[in-house]
């Protein structure tokens, strides 16, 4: 055989050079292949490594939750300390990258007016809940059917928002000061009564209001937390401040300051109860009829499943000696299993405090006006100028944006922002290092 083939040998030279240049390539083209896939398995092996690296590395880490039931968008690690947290990376902000853009932020509405416009309006009533914990006199309530009970909510059919005063046209409702920026309670109403945000998309806000009693004694609230459980029925966490000592022999309002669960609804529930500890007002409340005015602070603020709540003594002038008494201020911190409560709830109330919740404020009984002061993450007044690094504050007094610090302090690296307003997304990498992400 061997014989046989040697007949058939050729030498290079021997090969048309059109031949030669197609082998030379076929060989080419191999070492290349080759090349390709001893590159390829070294990367691989160095993935590997890496991945065993990281595998090890994560096992360092404590998976504990920072919050028991406290949630986010998703786990983060710190490298430093080698620890897991919640973080949100998805975030909706009033991120600017233009004067124009920035512009138009500073002309959005944020103001009592808005809230009037916009803003859901509830009306909760039971008389043994009045009367047996927050009132002497005024638990005689309204029946929903009529009229005038249904105008302080938005299941009212005659509810019309043109009017200064919206529900009943008896002037028997909600209305609406432009000259003061304050919203105030038409009709002694005996029911909770008051206004909820739009849905919060944050864990962490702050509301804070100066709320005028009128010529009444009765209750005003900052609502903490809203929802409504699987039969439709609403259910809110309010914290409560009572003026009492109205001017005559007794107080009827007796509730002056704490933390209740489902006020003025059957399922009430009192949490926190600080009456004891900062009394009636120190003044009578209806010294001069329909014309009385006695004012305090109220302030609410949630960080996680915590929250600190803070008011002030009442006063006769909104700019007397109101300042927060730390003997007033309480906290309360949602707990990880049931201290005692009835079932549905804690289920309510984990449902409020341990997701974003609506927040809001209202009264019971009496004619009292409130106005926002802070609405901090509730109405995101806040904005974020990329062009000059700095983050702008809303001032509800003055009407106007003061700076109060940067963009770098205020928004973590690797985030993913949202501006609902200008419809853009950006990929934020700290500092000025961003970049817009289209599709």
């Amino acid at each position: 055989m061997r014989e046989y083939l040697s007949e058939y040998k050729i030498t290079w030279g021997e090969i048309s050079p059109s031949f030669q240049k197609i082998l030379q390539q076929l060989e080419a083209f191999i070492i290349d292949n080759k090349n390709k896939l001893e590159k390829e398995r070294d990367n691989r092996i160095t993935s590997f490594n890496s991945l065993d690296t990281t595998i090890r590395d994560l096992q360092k880490y404590d998976f504990k939750e920072n919050y028991d039931g406290y949630t986010a968008q998703c786990k983060a690690l710190n490298s430093k300390n080698h620890a897991t947290y919640w973080a949100d990376i998805f975030q909706q902000i009033r991120f600017t990258t233009n004067s124009t853009d920035f512009q138009t932020e500073k002309d959005m509405g944020i103001d009592m007016k808005t809230i009037f416009d916009t803003w859901y309006r509830y009306a909760h009533y039971d008389t043994a809940a009045i009367r047996d914990h927050l009132d002497h006199t005024n638990w005689l309530g309204y029946n929903y059917n009529v009229q005038n009970d249904k105008s302080w909510g938005d299941q009212a059919p005659y509810l019309n928002r043109s009017n200064v005063v919206a529900g009943f046209n008896s002037g028997f409702g909600w209305g609406y000061n432009a000259t003061e920026e304050t919203i105030r309670a038409y009709g002694d109403n005996m029911s909770a009564v008051g206004f909820i945000s739009p849905f919060i998309e944050t864990h962490d806000w702050r509301l804070k209001t100066l709320v005028d009693v009128g010529w009444d004694d009765d209750n005003l609230m900052i609502i903490v937390g809203f929802t409504k459980d699987n039969a439709g029925v609403e259910h809110t966490l309010s914290l409560v401040r009572g003026a009492g000592n109205i001017g005559w022999a007794s107080d009827d309002t007796f509730f002056f300051w704490g933390l209740i669960y489902d006020m003025c609804n059957p399922t009430q529930y009192i949490i926190t109860d600080l009456s004891s500890v900062i009394g009636h007002s120190p003044q009578p409340t209806n010294y001069n009829g329909k014309n009385s005015h006695t004012y305090c602070y109220m302030q609410a603020q949630r960080t996680g499943t915590h929250y600190e709540f803070q008011t002030t003594q009442f006063n006769r002038s909104p700019t007397g000696d109101m300042y927060f008494d730390p003997k007033y201020k309480f906290t309360f911190d949602f707990p990880s299993s049931n201290p005692g409560w009835p079932n549905d709830m804690y289920k309510n109330m984990k449902k409020m405090c341990t997701k974003p919740s609506n927040v809001g404020f209202g009264s019971r009984s009496g004619e009292p006006s409130f106005k926002v002061l802070e609405a901090k993450e509730i109405f995101q007044d806040e904005i974020m100028n990329a062009e000059d690094g700095k983050v702008y504050k809303y001032d509800w007094n003055s009407k106007t944006w003061y700076p109060i610090g940067s963009i770098i302090d205020s928004i973590k690296p690797r985030t993913i922002i949202y501006n609902k307003t200008t419809k853009h997304l950006y990929w934020y990498l700290g500092a000025d290092n961003y970049e817009e992400l289209r599709f």
